[in-house]
């Protein structure tokens, strides 16, 4: 009785491979969409920040005329961040149905891997079945 292989485990370590490599692309995608939601929170916070700080004390105008400034670059900074973070979205969304596909493709071949140890477990089954006949058979024979 042979012993079980499976001719595509070189193809099932690649799939399981790919699967692998695009898990990572996946979480550093998500890396790159976190660290562009912090960064809005961050800017969201340096704004308020500076408005309270401004209504705390005596302002000037020149620090009024400052506060307006960066109100308006952090406007567009928010803008810039937020068209990433879209991006970015997209960029997961991909990633992600590429994720999907490997996935399957290595469910497909492992699906492929139990249906043909099944059928060697049945032949193999069959083989001892046979064995065990024969011997009883010559067992059956010599004792007559």
């Amino acid at each position: 009785m042979k012993k079980f292989h499976f001719p595509l485990d070189a193809a099932l370590q690649l799939r399981r491979r790919r699967v692998e490599a695009e898990e990572e692309q996946y979480r550093q995608i998500a890396i790159a969409l976190e660290a562009t939601a912090a960064a809005s929170r961050n800017l969201r916070i340096e704004l308020k920040t500076a408005e309270e700080g401004v209504g705390v004390s005596l302002t000037t105008a020149v620090e009024l005329q400052s506060l307006d400034r960066f109100r308006a670059a952090a406007a567009r900074r928010l803008r810039e961040l937020e068209a990433q973070a879209e991006s970015i979205r997209r960029d997961l969304a991909r990633q992600q149905q590429r994720l999907v596909d490997a996935r399957r493709d290595e469910e497909l071949l492992l699906k492929l891997k139990v249906k043909v140890r099944a059928q060697w477990q049945v032949a193999a089954d069959k083989e001892l079945q046979d064995i065990a006949d024969e011997a009883y058979l010559s067992q059956w024979a010599r004792s007559r």
